[in-house]
């Protein structure tokens, strides 16, 4: 038991750091997705592929964090637990609203680049993907749940429109 508690310690110290790392990478995360929106849309695909990049870091730590919580007594995670959900919730918010602004300037160029499809085809799973997590979180409750649903739905439209009409990698 002792050794149990001792560890329980030692992951709660270990949890408490790498969610303070996750708030900052957040930060980081908001930045990239800003940067995502601005500037000359030709370049705006990559970065746009470098705040999704960042988007799957944040997840990975996501993950760690959830495993050292797994590591101790429920009743010692819960607030650990709480602000973990609450940053993977902001995160996804944050992935559709960059997606969906995004896509929709995006979708309006007359040349786009070569591999754009595949990139499109990627970022369609990977939303289909955030789709599904809320829905089995039950994310999807609410005025605000309803908004984003709606604005997820409205962005997979756009995906496959741009998919449909994009260039893709050249086969040699």
């Amino acid at each position: 038991m002792n050794q149990f508690i001792d560890n329980t310690h030692q992951h709660r110290k270990e949890a408490e750091a790498l969610l303070q790392r996750l708030g900052d990478e957040m930060r980081v995360c908001n930045k990239m997705a800003a940067d995502a929106l601005t500037g000359d849309i030709a370049e705006g695909l990559h970065r746009f592929r470098k705040f999704r990049n960042k988007v799957s870091e944040l997840q990975a730590l996501i993950a760690v964090i959830e495993d050292r919580c797994d590591k101790m007594r429920n009743d010692a995670t819960v607030d650990l637990r709480l602000e973990v959900e609450k940053t993977d919730a902001r995160l996804m918010v944050l992935v559709v609203d960059t997606s969906i602004w995004f896509f929709e300037t995006f979708q309006d160029m007359d040349v786009k680049p070569l591999g754009t499809r595949e990139a499109c085809e990627f970022e369609l799973r990977s939303l289909r993907e955030i789709k599904e997590r809320m829905e089995e979180a039950d994310f999807m409750i609410g005025e605000r749940g309803q908004d984003l649903k709606g604005q997820l739905d409205h962005v997979l439209v756009l995906l496959k429109q741009i998919i449909d009409r994009a260039p893709g990698l050249m086969e040699f």
